[in-house]
């Protein structure tokens, strides 16, 4: 290919259910396809309506119907978003790439499942669209997760671990050989989030009322010991698991709120540990982003338990939107024929080209 810019909009929604990310991003490749520079240009967060919140926390228990309906609905409202944004930018978008939202992920049955209609999103925005990147990993063996090295090799260079505390805390790890090595942890903020509505808070804002909660120490020993922790690297985990499996323990606890969230922090903290300790990386640095880059508490324990490590939590705009520009990065590659999976990240025997290609009218970006 010859060296090419293109604009994109990345579109991420999480398992925490905050809302719809959105980072405009433009990307500049040289004439070998390798990424020269990269800028995020706009970014922000649409919060979902209650009504919207409540289908999609639902949407495993959904009839086919009615979740393939709002499969559709959720592609439009998408899409709306998207032609909102892009006007009141005035950035021009000539792709826009879509995570969607995960209902299931069974790796181990080759199946994973994200809604978000791409040609109904495609349709509304009048911009063509990349959609679907996980599918092709796990239909490879692969676990379709994490996808985050992608953007921690390109986007985010100079670390040895990549801490994602966003619905699920996920590590990435560049090895001294400069392989990657990646997995999921635990449920994090989806966790935090549900134990905070308990104290009427949509979420336990800097870790407060963690940090005034006391440690349940056989608590703690009961969600470290789950046998999903177990596994070996690399692994990536199903929402369902954290709130069927996970979030039960805590919630059926007779403790306080606070010394819920506070376990749950040393617990999430420990399995960060965990990771980092059982894989060398190749300096000791660690860039921490996600929601949970938020939660002081959490960031103190880290710093605790890790103190040989440099974390650094970046400013808000990647803390927030790192996810958002890294599915913008994965439709750019996807729209150029370029790899956006790395196996030894996800467990697939190779690397893969993911994702699906929805034009609302004939092609308007042509590849130079």
């Amino acid at each position: 290919m010859h060296a090419r810019s293109l604009h994109v909009i990345g579109l991420m929604s999480g398992s925490s259910l905050d809302g719809l990310d959105l980072a405009a991003c433009t990307f500049h490749f040289g004439a070998e396809g390798r990424l020269d520079v990269w800028h995020l240009a706009q970014a922000t967060t649409i919060a979902f309506e209650d009504e919207l919140r409540h289908r999609l926390a639902v949407a495993p228990r959904l009839s086919g119907r009615d979740l393939w309906l709002l499969h559709v609905e959720l592609g439009r409202w998408m899409g709306e978003q998207v032609r909102r944004c892009g006007e009141r930018w005035q950035f021009p978008a000539e792709l826009v790439a879509s995570h969607g939202h995960t209902v299931w992920h069974m790796p181990e049955q080759h199946a994973t499942a994200q809604i978000g209609d791409g040609a109904a999103l495609a349709v509304t925005a009048g911009k063509p669209v990349a959609c679907d990147f996980r599918s092709v990993d796990v239909a490879l063996g692969g676990q379709g997760a994490p996808l985050a090295p992608l953007a921690d090799a390109l986007l985010f260079p100079g670390y040895g671990y990549y801490l994602n505390l966003g619905g699920i805390a996920n590590l990435s790890v560049r090895r001294p050989d400069g392989s990657w090595l990646a997995a999921d942890l635990t449920g994090c903020n989806q966790v935090l989030n549900a134990l905070a509505l308990e104290a009427g808070f949509t979420y336990d804002a800097g870790g407060r009322l963690a940090r005034q909660g006391r440690l349940l120490s056989e608590l703690l020993a009961r969600l470290d010991a789950l046998e999903w922790l177990q596994q070996p690297w690399p692994r990536s985990l199903s929402n369902q698991w954290v709130q069927e499996v996970l979030l039960p323990l805590l919630m059926q606890h007779e403790g306080s709120v606070s010394d819920l969230l506070h376990t749950a922090v040393a617990h999430i903290a420990g399995q960060v540990a965990a990771g980092v300790r059982a894989h060398a990386a190749v300096n000791n640095r660690m860039l921490v982003t996600g929601g949970g880059a938020h939660n002081a508490f959490l960031v103190d324990r880290l710093r605790s338990l890790l103190p040989e490590l440099e974390l650094v939590v970046p400013e808000a705009g990647v803390i927030e939107y790192k996810e958002a520009a890294l599915i913008a990065l994965m439709g750019a590659l996807r729209y150029f024929r370029l790899p956006n999976v790395i196996a030894t990240a996800t467990g697939a025997p190779t690397a893969s080209v993911g994702g699906a290609l929805y034009e609302p009218f004939p092609p308007t970006i042509n590849e130079q």
